[in-house]
């Protein structure tokens, strides 16, 4: 490693531990007037110094402490990896499956935020679930045959051969789309029946119509899944 390197790495882990230690500090002179005890004890173990919580300053905003850009960049970040977790979630990936990420940013400021983002935070990939993570500018043409998360400074591509076996998936989600078929004949069947409509409660009416407008909906959902594996 550098000697740069190693001096920057050690003035990052001082600031990082400078920042925890002052913020939890902080929040138990909040916190003393509701949990008096276990904050006094947590404050004089870490402020050695310090004969107790109830002595000291109270805190006070300051505006050298509001670091916007750095905030609007961990927002960023946390967009990217809910969006990423939640289209995990949807196409059923595997949570220890690892893939390509391609991030584009608007223009080449946004990319190079991206960039400042990932650098920052070393444990990006690991959280992304990704094995190479790259950043380009606006510039480049968005990907074919991959899926997309649409961001606030850009837009997020895993390449959809990597995310799931494309016929597995289609197979899959034909036979939830039968599934779906049937449920929603039954649920049409009971409701166009005057006997079922005009005799039974009408909590099992209102129950058997709220099941087919879900039914409904699964089934639109899983033609749009399906279109999306079977494009060319």
């Amino acid at each position: 490693m550098k000697e740069e390197d190693t001096a920057r790495d050690a003035a990052w882990r001082n600031a990082a531990l400078w920042t925890l230690k002052t913020v939890l500090a902080e929040a138990m002179k909040l916190l003393h007037p509701y949990m008096p005890f276990i904050s006094e004890e947590i404050y004089c173990t870490l402020m050695p110094e310090e004969d107790t919580v109830m002595t000291t300053a109270w805190p006070k905003y300051r505006e050298d402490w509001h670091f916007e850009k750095e905030e609007s960049l961990l927002e960023s970040f946390k967009e990217l990896v809910r969006g990423i977790r939640n289209i995990r979630t949807e196409m059923n990936v595997p949570a220890k499956t690892r893939t390509d990420l391609f991030i584009v940013g608007k223009d080449k400021e946004e990319a190079e935020a991206f960039r400042t983002i990932l650098f920052s935070l070393g444990n990006a990939g690991r959280m992304l679930f990704s094995k190479h993570i790259e950043v380009l500018d606006g510039t480049e043409a968005p990907f074919e045959d991959a899926v997309s998360v649409v961001l606030s400074r850009g837009t997020a591509y895993i390449p959809l051969s990597e995310m799931v076996d494309r016929e597995k998936e289609i197979a899959r989600l034909t036979e939830e789309s039968k599934k779906m078929d049937k449920e929603i004949a039954r649920a049409s069947g009971m409701l166009s029946n005057p006997n079922f409509v005009g005799k039974a409660p009408a909590a099992k009416v209102e129950e058997e119509k709220a099941k087919l407008a879900k039914y409904q909906a699964m089934k639109e959902e899983l033609i749009a899944q399906l279109s999306r594996y079977q494009k060319d």
